[in-house]
């Protein structure tokens, strides 16, 4: 199981899902993948807005498609070691 989950939000949000209850470990990986997808300036990202297990990734859709912010720019909070060497990383 992912621990992880992607729902679209309209047209320019992407809402990615680190658990069902508010706890500190759940939060510790919302604030990471905000650093990280941050630190990655991915190139259409309008803003980032975190919340106790989930992050709104907020971009524009016409510099950036919703395929490729749920695949391009997967898993960028996770270490090094983590990522998967397959093409898809999920």
């Amino acid at each position: 199981m992912k621990d992880y989950q992607f729902y679209p939000e309209g047209d320019g949000a992407l809402l990615i899902v680190f658990g069902k209850e508010i706890s500190p470990e759940i939060n510790r990986k919302v604030m990471l993948a905000e650093r990280r997808i941050r630190r990655a300036g991915i190139p259409g990202v309008l803003d980032l807005i975190p919340a106790f297990a989930s992050l709104l990734v907020q971009y524009d859709p016409v510099r950036i498609s919703w395929e490729k912010s749920g695949t391009g720019w997967k898993r960028p909070w996770r270490p090094a070691g983590k990522r998967s060497r397959k093409g898809s990383a999920g």
